[in-house]
């Protein structure tokens, strides 16, 4: 039996040998081997075995069967978070005189996770290479993430986790590592920017990064949440292979965590897409100040993907086509990550309209066009602490003293959205003229620009859309007829100034978002990349 606790030599026979029907106390066809720079997997009938390689690279060590064994057991206990039906147990590999079985009666020589299969095409990257990510799908996978962050275990402040120093590690790290890998003139070009941006960014965010701490949003994440990390299965999301080999890597910001996704679909092309989850998981969390730290973590972020491929890459001994896509994909991810350096455009775009005038419709299907991230009044009047249960005419949510609250919540949120530099579309009826003048204030002090969205439709169409609206209780509005009524009775219209910056939407025809989209892009000057 070979030491657990020295080094061995990477020896690819075992996971070779092990494809064949007679190494499983299953059934066992189909037998396929992947590779990865630091594991196998092997796929054997309804199961998968992941095998680490015995491998030491700085930032994760399995060069002993002891340590193998140890994340093989931490992998379990992870993944068990976010798909306990799909990790099943720890399973040894024994010797034989016929070769290496799994879970026989010799030594071990090695241990390997036990999965259940995940059915063919079920990654979403997979869907993505054939088809957009529907909304609904996007948005119940933003509340996954959003729940599960909410629930794991957060840092305390007796340790490391999540300190300045700490973040600045790994992503200085990546730096050194991708230029012993990366040697060309142009990755030799790009380093250097971006190496300069990152200094200079973290020292720009060390207060930030303190305070997240001090708030409790550094958690025991899943630490590799990317595409190729998710399935969908039956209309169920599967989230699976959460970092397990280095809790520093695990235990981060759970901003960190939602950037590698949002950074993913990015490199994917899917611009929209990655604006729609991140709009959903921040509707569900209300974590709007972590904004000004996504570019830093989408910048590092896809970094870790340029280091996975040139690290992929340098396990080729000779050259060949398949290192230099590798390649080509770790320059790609650096470009991408330079991208993230760009300035941003911020704006204001606020909606008026009564109650059930189609606001929160028109603008959902706007953000994904805009690059923009929208808050709502229905939303945000309900976040506690504010939740009263009373929602009649000037009681409870509907009070005069619980809409300045909301007002005044929904002012400080959009400070904060535009100083991450994001065009801000504020959902909510404005009907007052104090209302909007709050935000006409904001622009002007920050020299934002400002548009309003005036939403019309008939006093029969609204009075229609509310009661069905109540009805499938589906909706965060609570307004009713009576509010409806109300709003009516003591509505101050837009003023001529208000009315220049205005564009009217009969939300009761089949409007054009792209056309609308676009007539908000040109008067706002916004600057979106040219693949959106």
């Amino acid at each position: 039996m070979p030491d657990p606790g020295h080094p061995q030599p990477i020896d690819h026979r075992i996971p070779g040998a092990l494809l064949r029907p007679a190494a499983f106390p299953h059934p066992a066809d189909d037998l396929q081997l992947i590779e990865t720079h630091i594991s196998w997997v092997i796929l054997a009938g309804d199961y998968a075995y992941k095998i680490k390689k015995p491998v030491n690279l700085g930032f994760l060590d399995f060069s002993t069967l002891a340590n193998r064994r140890h994340y093989c057991t931490e992998e379990l206990r992870l993944n068990r978070r976010l798909a306990a039906s799909y990790y099943l147990e720890l399973s040894p590999i024994t010797a034989s005189p016929e070769g290496p079985v799994v879970d026989g009666n010799g030594d071990i020589i090695e241990y390997a996770v036990r999965m259940r299969r995940l059915p063919a095409h079920a990654l979403l990257k997979d869907r993505l290479s054939t088809q957009p990510v529907p909304a609904t799908l996007l948005d119940k996978l933003a509340d996954q993430i959003a729940r599960f962050h909410q629930q794991v275990a957060v840092a305390t402040s007796d340790t490391l986790y999540g300190d300045p120093d700490r973040v600045a590690a790994p992503v200085l790290d990546n730096v050194t590592t991708l230029r012993r890998l990366l040697t060309t003139e142009q990755s030799v070009m790009l380093l250097d920017r971006l190496e300069g941006w990152l200094r200079s960014q973290l020292t720009v965010l060390q207060p930030l990064l303190a305070q997240r701490k001090q708030q409790g949003f550094i958690r025991e994440c899943h630490g590799d949440l990317h595409l190729g990390n998710i399935a969908v299965v039956d209309h169920d999301i599967v989230i699976f292979d959460c970092l397990e080999f280095n809790a520093e890597l695990r235990w981060t910001d759970t901003f960190n965590e939602l950037a590698f996704l949002v950074m993913d679909l990015h490199a994917a092309k899917q611009w929209p897409a990655a604006q729609q989850l991140l709009n959903r998981y921040l509707e569900h969390t209300g974590d709007y100040p972590g904004l000004r730290l996504l570019d830093f973590y989408c910048c590092y972020r896809a970094m870790v993907r340029a280091k996975v491929c040139a690290l992929q890459a340098s396990q080729h001994a000779a050259p060949s086509e398949q290192r230099r896509d590798l390649l080509d994909q770790a320059q790609r991810y650096l470009m991408l990550a330079c991208h993230y350096q760009r300035p941003r455009t911020p704006a204001l775009i606020l909606t008026h309209g009564y109650s059930g005038s189609g606001k929160s419709t028109i603008t959902g299907r706007l953000l994904q066009q805009l690059g923009a991230i929208r808050i709502r009044s229905d939303i945000e009047r309900r976040r506690p602490p504010h939740t009263p249960a009373v929602s009649a005419v000037n009681q409870g949510n509907y009070s005069p003293q619980a809409r300045a609250t909301v007002y005044h919540r929904l002012l400080a949120l959009s400070e904060h959205i535009t100083r991450a530099g994001f065009p801000v579309i504020v959902d909510a009826t404005f009907l007052q003229a104090w209302q909007r003048q709050l935000f006409v204030e904001l622009g002007r002090s920050c020299k934002l620009p400002l548009l309003i969205l005036d939403c019309q439709a008939p006093d029969t169409v609204l009075r229609r859309w509310i009661t069905q609206r109540q009805a499938l209780r589906q909706d965060p509005s609570e307004a009713t007829l009576e509010v409806l009524a109300m709003q009516q009775r003591t509505a101050q219209p837009l003023t001529t100034d208000e009315q220049a910056c205005a564009i009217v939407v009969d939300t009761t025809t089949d409007v054009d978002i792209a056309q609308l989209a676009g007539n908000i892009i040109r008067r706002l000057r916004l600057d979106l990349p040219a693949d959106w």
